[in-house]
């Protein structure tokens, strides 16, 4: 699995955005399911949502679940790196 670092270097989040503490269980394979339905969307286009889920999370004070949702999208990019920013993309 990527790191913290490698994740938010992938996905365009702030520091603050990287909430840890989750534990991987069923759950989050599940809820990484979940996202990994709208791939007809395009990989990239999952990445957008999962990021905008954490931070919606993060401004509803959902600390827990926004660090579940690192988790799966650690997950998910370690598996789909087409997701990725890379250096030469610009951050959102």
């Amino acid at each position: 699995m990527i790191t913290l670092e490698e994740c938010a270097q992938f996905a365009a989040l702030e520091t603050n955005e990287l909430f840890t503490g989750a534990v991987f269980s069923s759950r989050h394979q599940s809820l990484l399911s979940s996202y990994r339905l709208n791939l007809k969307r395009g990989p990239s286009a999952v990445r957008k949502m999962i990021v905008s889920d954490i931070r919606a999370a993060i401004d509803l004070g959902a600390s827990k679940y926004a660090a579940d949702l690192v988790l799966v999208l650690r997950m998910f990019l370690s598996k789909h790196t087409e997701a990725r920013i890379s250096q030469q993309t610009p951050r959102m």
